[in-house]
């Protein structure tokens, strides 16, 4: 359905651009361009949401979404969109959660494991009712519904024998009737016709061999995997500990587990079967459980997943310490309410109308406790660290801040003097501000970088006056979420020049000066600096993962530099390299998404420049492929951070537009959207116009973006890229004018003319800025 779907929006929205384009420019009528049907219990007054909110909703898709041929529809579907402005786009209404497993984390925040009496019962009937339903119609094969289909009917019979007075076993010739307490919560939940159906089967599960031994996530070779093998074996060990509350409900599920498409209810589970290895398990249970968790954020760089893989195995991690830290939290706040005399959330009554005869055995006590131990052996600092290592930068400046708000407790209250802090501990009085803010303790380097990456460019500065001496390294990447290309170039020099680096800032060295040279219109520089680099690690006796780790990242620049200048001989030749040196490398988290995105666009434009349609459109899938993992990370934080990914996405459309042209010159003019955006940004989709332009040989095209560019650039007060600009649009023109003849319309001499006095007004009013 999803597929479906998708394609009628990519239909939808390419068979009415200019439609589209008309109504981007009217914010008001954008507003109501697309209708969303929302429930049916909302007001009338929010049953129309605007395009953006549309928008954001096909981005947190990202977030939740495994299959691989969604995803890539996904992708091609914000592509064809555009990249809409973000003084467009609204970020601060809330969006509904878009899948099973987004609902199941917030029921499951609100609903303790000891909340009510019998909470197995309530959760017994959340898996039926949501996730046991979603994984049956998502069961690709008959194996895979038999597997859930065992799991409904073994949790159908607890949820029976809970509703009847008399807990009697029927025999299965003799099947009972469904007791009328639970049919009312199948039919309110919808799923009657379902579930009823299961109730009669009489599956029966052939126990396999036990579980591998842990460690699991570092054998492991994809997320399901990993949690499969570890879930199994909680399940096992939960069965066999007569002290676990929850053991029948685990084991009634252990067959669900074994298929993919159960792996919404495993995840659902996690977050109850750690705490009920860390509340009832021996005492290697509770290490093992906790050695997996630290695993996950200990080894980003070492495992042997696909980056995709790594972000969603950390992103789980993530999502059972906040289940878990909320229940604490929640426990914590409600027992000084009943202190209080205040009510609690216990006190309510219960959605069901089961005769919920037995109080309540799971501690709430022992739960907390267990759970703030955890929290002190999985730390927030590192969280933090694997949080920024897989691209999460939000979160890891979120870990950071409650690993400070931490410390900071523990201190105060420990009675810790100030004037024994030291000097790099020290509090900071920040101007402007009433009262003294603390850093104490916190990774004042990580910090700088996060922010620089969140492009908060205030706080990147008030980070760097917190440290006695910022480093050079940390100095390029503040200059580059300023958009300092220059003082990038100068830095990336004085330092290659006065010190001798590690391996690792050597690479941030190179890669940022030729970024730099890309940035400022340095091409040939850049290639040549490539050459030369390359051509020194050749010559020396270094590792043969140094010089990996350099070409993975200085190739795709020089790919980069190759198309927009156009060699394509040497675009071939760099192409070969890295594919002789297998690059990009799919498992190396090092390596950003640029990389991969930078090779696969240079692959797509050398085949639309051969002519090869096929390898064009796989060249186009794989850079959308290289998109999907950032854009999964971004895409529920902020709409700011997605924009530059939905740019990339946007560029891969206008390449497979030119597939299906063979004239380009109306179908790349700047359009609505193309005037909204800002120059540092829109050089990517100008580049991608300007070299389509030069592959389908149309002039005009070419030196009407060069215009374009250099206006932008000039009112951003980028005074060198608007020379190049303008020169390069001056020098086509001028061969234009001498070009024209009489079969020439009067239209496009005065056209030609009229693109060329602005081509002199924009040189006058550069000349007069500088």
């Amino acid at each position: 359905v999803r597929i479906l779907c998708l394609q009628h929006i990519v239909n939808v929205v390419s068979g009415n651009r200019d439609l589209f384009r008309s109504l981007a420019e009217d914010d008001d009528s954008t507003l109501h361009f697309l209708t969303v049907k929302l429930k049916e219990n909302k007001s009338a007054e929010n049953s129309l949401s605007s395009a953006d909110a549309c928008l954001r909703s096909v981005l947190s898709r990202f977030t939740v979404e495994s299959n691989p041929e969604v995803r890539l529809l996904l992708a091609r579907a914000l592509g064809e969109i555009g990249a809409i402005n973000p003084r467009c786009v609204d970020n601060g209404s809330e969006t509904e959660p878009c899948s099973y497993s987004e609902m199941g984390k917030r029921w499951l925040v609100e609903n303790k494991p000891w909340k009510k009496a019998k909470a197995r019962v309530l959760y017994e009937l959340q898996l039926v009712t949501i996730h046991f339903v979603a994984a049956l119609k998502a069961a690709p094969t008959p194996t895979d519904q038999h597997k859930i289909a065992f799991a409904i009917q073994e949790i159908l019979k607890s949820l029976d024998s809970n509703a009847s007075e008399k807990n009697e076993i029927d025999s299965e010739d003799e099947k009972k009737e469904m007791s009328p307490w639970l049919r009312d919560n199948l039919v309110k939940s919808e799923v009657l016709s379902v579930i009823e159906p299961y109730w009669t089967t009489i599956y029966k599960l052939t126990e396999g061999c036990k579980s591998k031994p842990p460690p699991f996530y570092a054998d492991a070779n994809s997320y399901y995997t990993w949690l499969a093998e570890w879930g199994r074996f909680m399940i096992e060990r939960s069965h066999d500990n007569y002290r676990s509350r929850f053991r029948d409900l685990f084991y009634a599920c252990r067959s669900a587990i074994r298929s993919e498409a159960g792996l919404g209810v495993l995840e659902f589970l996690l977050p109850v079967l750690v705490l009920d290895s860390l509340c009832f398990g021996e005492d290697v249970d509770r290490q093992t459980t906790v050695n997996e968790l630290r695993g996950v954020l200990e080894k980003v760089y070492i495992s042997s997943m696909d980056k995709l893989e790594v972000q969603k195995s950390v992103d789980c991690v993530f999502a059972v310490l906040k289940v878990l830290q909320c229940w604490a939290e929640n426990e914590i706040e409600d027992s000084h309410k009943n202190q209080r005399g205040g009510t609690s959330s216990r006190g309510r009554s219960s959605t069901t109308s089961i005769n919920l005869c037995e109080s309540s055995d799971w501690p709430a006590e022992e739960s907390v406790t267990v759970i703030e131990e955890l929290q002190e052996l999985v730390p927030f600092d590192l969280c933090a660290k694997a949080a920024s290592r897989v691209g999460m930068h939000a979160q890891a400046l979120r870990y950071l801040e409650m690993d400070v708000r931490r410390k900071e407790a523990s201190k105060l209250f420990d009675g810790e003097s100030m004037g024994d802090l030291p000097y790099h501990d020290k509090i900071v009085k920040n101007a402007g501000h009433i009262g003294w803010n603390r850093i104490d303790g916190m990774e004042i380097g990580l910090a700088h970088r996060l922010f620089g990456e969140l492009n908060d460019k205030n706080a990147m500065s008030a980070m760097a006056r917190c440290r006695e001496e910022l480093s050079t390294i940390d100095q390029i990447r503040e200059r580059q979420s300023y958009g300092d290309w220059d003082g990038v170039l100068r830095l990336c020099e004085l330092e290659s020049q006065t010190r001798q680096n590690s391996e690792q800032n050597q690479l941030v060295l190179e890669g940022s000066q030729i970024m730099a040279l890309i940035q400022l219109g340095h091409l040939d520089s850049a290639l040549n600096q490539v050459r030369g680099i390359i051509g020194g690690i050749s010559t020396k006796s270094n590792e043969e993962c140094s010089m990996h780790d350099r070409k993975g990242i200085l190739l795709p620049y020089a790919a980069e530099a190759s198309w927009k200048l156009g060699q394509w001989g040497l675009l071939d030749e760099l192409l070969q390299l890295s594919a002789a040196n297998n690059l990009p490398d799919k498992s190396n988290v090092i390596q950003g998404p640029e990389t991969d995105y930078n090779l696969a666009l240079a692959k797509s434009i050398l085949a639309l420049k051969m002519n090869n349609k096929a390898a064009t459109l796989e060249a186009i899938q794989e850079a959308r492929e290289s998109i999907i993992p950032p854009l999964s990370v971004v895409a529920s934080e902020d709409y700011q951070r997605a924009y530059p990914y939905l740019l990339k996405l946007q560029c891969c459309r206008e390449i497979e537009d030119a597939v299906c042209h063979t004239s380009l010159a109306d179908q790349y003019r700047l359009n609505a959207r193309g005037s909204l955006l800002d120059y540092d940004v829109s050089m990517d989709t100008i580049s991608i116009r300007l070299t389509l332009s030069r592959i389908v040989a149309c002039p005009e095209q070419e030196a009407f973006l060069w215009l374009s560019a250099g206006r932008k650039a000039r009112k951003e007060g980028l005074f060198h890229l608007a020379e190049n600009s303008l020169v390069h649009a001056d020098a086509i023109y001028q061969r234009l004018n001498k070009e024209i003849g009489s079969e020439k319309d009067s239209e496009y001499i005065s056209q030609i003319r009229i693109h060329t006095n602005e081509v002199r007004l924009q040189v006058a009013k550069l000349k007069h800025a500088i």
